[in-house]
């Protein structure tokens, strides 16, 4: 059965689902046309030594590295990304964040976490925070997050992540 989402703004999205394997985040990232590899595992192995090089060189990438200091409350990455180098090793919302960062697009994940629809949106998050992450991002990455026996797209997976594709944008101008 196709789940459609409606959102606040009245943007609709179909589910595409994907295999839930804890390489879930990284299969639905690829199912976007912003991203231009086409297989998970390729992606995440680019993503885990493209932010290797941000680290090497943090005085051209301060605003991410600060932002992900301010996620985490720690300074070290290197814990994180010995954890999602691995494969079958799930995503979150700061690779999220690195996504946005790296191609300039906004990374909007839609959650039922806690019963309540929550909205991760980095162009906003990094406004909020005042950090210069994206420059004027058009294209957006909308992911899904779903949990375990949630309200409206109950999973059998304790976490899990969809790619939404936008059916009809309605997002305020």
């Amino acid at each position: 059965m196709e789940k459609v989402i409606k959102d606040k703004h009245g943007n609709i999205f179909k589910l595409v689902d994907v295999v839930g394997d804890g390489n879930c985040l990284f299969h639905s990232v690829v199912k976007s046309e912003h991203i231009n590899i086409s297989q998970h595992d390729d992606f995440r192995n680019y993503l885990v030594r493209t932010i290797e090089e941000i680290v090497a060189s943090p005085e051209n990438h301060q605003p991410v590295l600060d932002l992900f200091r301010r996620i985490t409350g720690r300074g070290k990455i290197t814990e994180w990304l010995d954890q999602i180098r691995k494969s079958n090793t799930w995503g979150d919302e700061k690779v999220g964040l690195f996504i946005a960062y790296i191609y300039n697009v906004n990374v909007v994940i839609i959650s039922n976490l806690k019963n309540v629809f929550h909205l991760i949106d980095v162009k906003l998050f990094s406004k909020v925070h005042q950090i210069q992450l994206i420059t004027d991002a058009i294209n957006t990455i909308y992911l899904y997050h779903f949990t375990f026996h949630q309200p409206f797209t109950p999973s059998t997976l304790p976490n899990h992540f969809g790619f939404l594709r936008l059916l009809d944008p309605k997002v305020p101008g």
